[in-house]
């Protein structure tokens, strides 16, 4: 065979593919033109960087181009990368393309929150319920945010914070907000200007089950084994049978890598025991290191048949920024009190 066409990225301006695009996509589009003397049972192979991404099988040369398939956005890397295909027929014959390079522009800022959290009302539970959010960037970046609706950063009580971004291309902040309702955090690099927003709402409680009585969660966090989802719950006093209800039991389903944060683990980080505030409360935070739904298990040792099934979800870290190192044990487990002191993420 000859020298086949190179493939063709639709996706591409100029010779480059923003990540946004890539994101929005779910991945980098290929397309392989139709090549001379294409026949029924040509194994068509693609590659990506190397990587075999892509195997088509032949059926009907005139309706079978072009073929299209898409290269996962886990393979994409910032910069050059390169895509090529093998054809080999039924002779034994093999042809090589000429490669396509195409340049990966990743944003030097992207940002995730958790979503979901109770708007702050002390007067029916006292837990301090936060959104929580990462800003990924180059370290030593100077990023000032600002929230466009009710809600306030807990680190000024204000409606802007300046964070500068740390040695792990990360800068962290919590959000709470007295209203439910949809907010947009905005982040802008103080140097480069560029500019990013992220959405998050605050959601109410709602009905829990038996003797647990209400209920409230996060999902999305970052799964950086550092930034909690978290469980808000509030219980009554006495069970059914007259006996005080002091504790609350959660234990995590279906991860082997997610843990619980704070109480008494049982036989591990994924099963803990929590002793309620004053007022029937409790905060349940979990962190992971892996992106997956995270199923928890609620429940009552004191008042059997009070059990909620809550599943939140960690969301996986921008394509191209630092790879995340989690904090020791020591860091982000010790001294956790029954309400937020505001040390942890």
């Amino acid at each position: 065979m000859m020298a086949l066409e190179p493939p063709i990225l639709p996706q591409a301006i100029n010779g480059q593919i923003s990540m946004a695009i890539i994101q929005s996509d779910g991945g980098v589009v290929y397309r392989i033109p139709q090549y001379q003397n294409s026949k029924m049972y040509d194994l068509v192979q693609v590659f990506w960087n190397g990587i075999l991404v892509g195997t088509h099988t032949i059926g009907n040369p005139i309706t079978d181009f072009p073929i299209t398939g898409l290269v996962a956005v886990q393979l994409v890397r910032a910069g050059v990368n390169s895509i090529n295909y093998i054809v080999s027929d039924s002779f034994g014959n093999v042809g090589y393309s000429f490669p396509t390079d195409v340049n990966i522009a990743i944003s030097s800022l992207s940002m995730i929150i958790s979503t979901g959290a109770a708007n702050l009302d002390f007067d029916a539970i006292r837990v301090n319920p936060f959104n929580r959010g990462v800003v990924y960037g180059n370290p030593g970046a100077r990023i000032r945010l600002d929230i466009a609706g009710l809600a306030y950063f807990y680190e000024t009580d204000e409606r802007f914070y300046e964070l500068i971004i740390d040695g792990s291309g990360q800068g962290f902040f919590r959000l709470w907000s007295y209203e439910q309702g949809g907010n947009f955090v905005i982040a802008r690099d103080q140097v480069t200007g560029e500019t990013i927003s992220q959405p998050t709402v605050f959601d109410p409680f709602r009905a829990g089950e038996d003797k647990i009585l209400y209920v409230n969660y996060t999902t999305g966090a970052p799964a950086n084994n550092r930034t909690y989802n978290s469980i808000y719950v509030k219980t009554d006093t006495v069970s059914n049978r007259g006996t005080p209800i002091t504790q609350i039991l959660a234990q995590i389903q279906n991860s082997s890598t997610a843990s619980i944060i704070g109480g008494t683990n049982i036989g591990g980080p994924s099963y803990s025991l929590i002793s309620l505030n004053s007022d029937q409360s409790a905060t349940i935070d979990i962190i992971d290191s892996v992106a997956e739904p995270v199923t928890v298990i609620l429940s009552l040792p004191q008042a059997s048949g009070s059990s909620l099934f809550i599943d939140t979800a960690f969301a996986s870290r921008p394509v191209g920024f630092l790879t995340i190192q989690p904090e020791s044990a020591g860091d982000c487990c010790a001294a956790i009190n029954s309400y937020d002191d505001g040390s942890h993420y």
